[in-house]
């Protein structure tokens, strides 16, 4: 077992092997002063809260007259630092576990578990996964036993390259396998494909820039005379794929063209779901969630401030960055509103006056894997319970923003995650549930086989009109719950079946109505009712939370805890469950606590997340 106490991390008497480098030269003052950096950096960003986008923070802890270089290292190791946490503390319990099930000790790993590491010995793990050379290697404890464990699983990841070791080597949390396995599966990739796209995390993609149109063309001698003021503004700029991108030099926001608008942020990808809309002079445009406008001003650039852009978000400091950006770009039919998502908008007179939006762009709030390059601190944020919350919150969204599509009008969905769950799912549930649209293509955007990030388009048009009662059916009608999996589980865990009619809701939730719903709720939009029961996820079904916690239930199985089982399973650990099989309610003394289930002696623990105990001592 670890000590909870950091391990100590002085300096070793052995000789240290030769620490990998990236072929910089450095003497042993500046690494001395690049060691205490990182050390304070990262100790800064740990008790930072809450957590802003790393680069921003990076931004705001930055000395004004700070060099070019040190700006840079620092970027970059702040950047492997996160991507590669849970990585070091993996390889510093298997110095001293060398049989730790790493899938049991991911679903116990939190990032607070970080802090757990001696900074050398954090920065060791760092950089040699990231083959950098900023002294950590010269300074850590154990160096030699260090060095020998990391390659000898260096050699086990080739060997085993999908194994959960693997994963974390890659970044990514074992947990995640499955999500990859099914988008593996539904997208056709052969084991070559999913091995490129797992090197593909590690690489850091370079700054796209979108040029905006507002104030100039886009075309390809556009684009290199740009690409040439850029370069004598000392920014290090490329043409790829017909884009401008930045792979060095000053920073873009000090440059002329940044600072007038001429230029923008944005990933290539993005750039190419804002152009799915085919946005054309004069059309009526709405973007939903519009966050602080990426889209919404590529759109813009395309009306060329003819026509009318609706730009909604749930965040109105959001739309007042939207807005100061609208008015250095020079888009002036941009009009901003806050929409919750929850219900359809409010059309203003002269859409409601032409039937509805020619063109509606859903960009959904996601679990957004396929920004994992750019946004390592999101990985340690993943859930498969934060897939279904996303997947949910999105049917919502869409369902409202589908009823402002005029006949014969655009409706475009997409994501930023690779998850099944919330692109395919989403768009399936929609169209079975919307005979008056059709769909008409759906393109995935991964970065081993496409530039830029990792996103996920589907365009649909409207074909038909949705009658009164194609609405209330949709309402009310709520398709009785007959699956598989959930008839299963309630056969394998309960003593007798929960009282009332279990329906199927279009976001996958399973609710139990104790009665049949009263007469009259046509106007009503059904948002819970009942027993909810928990979720189908794939063909499997996930009890709730709320279910474990439900009165009058009886169970087949129930284990009830003492105190040292008690604080390992509500700080979210596997405990022991000798003869136990399947789903199991936990409690003590009769009080219910969550669920876990049980297979080969031991309770995996489905607790949430959010009601752990982050130290025992609580």
């Amino acid at each position: 077992m670890r000590s909870s106490r950091p391990r100590s991390a002085s300096n070793s008497r052995r000789a240290p092997a030769k620490p990998r480098s990236n072929g910089k030269s450095r003497s042993a003052a500046q690494n001395s002063g690049i060691r205490a950096e990182l050390q304070t950096l990262w100790t800064q960003w740990q008790h930072s809260t809450p957590k802003p986008p790393l680069d921003r923070w990076l931004r705001a802890q930055r000395h004004p007259k700070a060099e070019l270089s040190q700006v840079l290292t620092h970027s970059e190791a702040m950047f492997h630092a996160l991507r590669f946490q849970q990585l070091a503390c993996a390889l510093e319990a298997l110095l001293d576990d060398n049989n730790l099930d790493l899938n049991a000790w991911d679903n116990r790993w939190q990032e607070d578990d970080t802090r757990q590491l001696h900074p050398t010995a954090f920065w060791y793990w760092i950089e040699l996964r990231s083959l950098r050379g900023w002294g950590f290697t010269r300074a850590v404890r154990q160096q030699e036993q260090r060095l020998a464990l990391f390659q000898r699983l260096e050699a086990q990841v080739k060997n085993a390259p999908q194994s959960p070791l693997a994963l974390l080597w890659h970044g990514i949390r074992p947990q995640w396998l499955p999500l990859l396995q099914d988008r593996a599966r539904r997208s056709g990739w052969a084991a070559a494909d999913l091995q490129r796209f797992l090197n593909m995390q590690n690489q850091q993609p370079p700054l796209w820039l979108r040029v905006n149109e507002l104030q100039g063309p886009a075309d390809t001698d556009a684009l290199r005379q740009l690409q040439q003021q850029l370069q004598e503004d000392g920014i290090s700029a490329q043409l790829r794929d017909n884009a401008l991108c930045a792979t060095g030099g000053k920073g873009v926001q000090q440059s002329a063209l940044f600072r007038s608008g001429r230029i923008e942020v944005q990933d290539f990808a993005s750039q190419q779901i804002a152009l799915a809309l085919d946005p054309q002079p004069g059309e009526k445009i709405w973007d939903t969630c519009a966050g602080a406008g990426g889209k919404s001003l590529a759109l813009a650039g395309r009306l060329q401030n003819k026509g009318a852009l609706v730009a909604t978000d749930l965040h109105s400091y959001k739309l007042d960055e939207l807005k100061r950006r609208a008015s250095r770009a020079g888009a002036r039919n941009i009009r901003t509103f806050v929409w919750n998502g929850n219900e359809p908008l409010r059309l203003p007179q002269e859409i409601a006056r032409h039937g509805g939006f020619d063109k509606i762009l859903v960009d959904a709030p996601c679990s957004g894997e396929g920004m994992f390059r750019k946004d390592p601190a999101a990985i340690a944020e993943w859930s498969e319970a934060h897939v279904v919350a996303c997947a949910q919150r999105q049917k919502a969204i869409l369902e409202s923003a589908a009823e402002a599509v005029r006949e014969g009008g655009i409706l475009v969905y997409s994501t930023c995650t690779f998850s099944p769950e919330e692109n395919e799912g989403v768009i399936e549930a929609f169209c079975a549930a919307h005979e008056e649209f059709s769909l008409v293509e759906m393109h995935r955007l991964y970065p081993h086989t496409s530039v830029g990030e990792g996103h996920f388009v589907a365009k649909l048009v409207r074909t038909g009109t949705d009658s009164v009662q194609q609405k209330k059916e949709r309402q009310l009608l709520l398709p009785s719950c007959k699956e598989a999996a959930y008839c299963d589980f309630c056969r394998d865990a309960l003593e007798e079946s929960i009282p009332g009619e279990p329906v199927l809701l279009p976001d996958g939730r399973v609710l139990v109505l104790s009665q049949p719903l009263p007469k009259g709720l046509e106007r009503v939009r059904l948002l819970t009712a009942g027993v909810y029961a928990g979720d189908m996820l794939r063909g499997r079904f996930q009890p709730s939370h709320a279910l474990a916690m439900a009165a009058g239930i009886t169970w087949r199985r129930a284990l009830a805890l003492e105190e040292e089982a008690l604080l390992a399973f509500l700080g979210g650990q596997e405990i022991s469950a000798p003869g136990l099989r399947g789903w199991c309610r936990v409690q003590v003394e009769n009080w219910p606590l969550g669920f876990g289930k049980a297979a080969n002696g031991t309770l995996k623990n489905h607790l949430p997340k959010g009601l752990r105990l982050i130290h025992e001592s609580w």
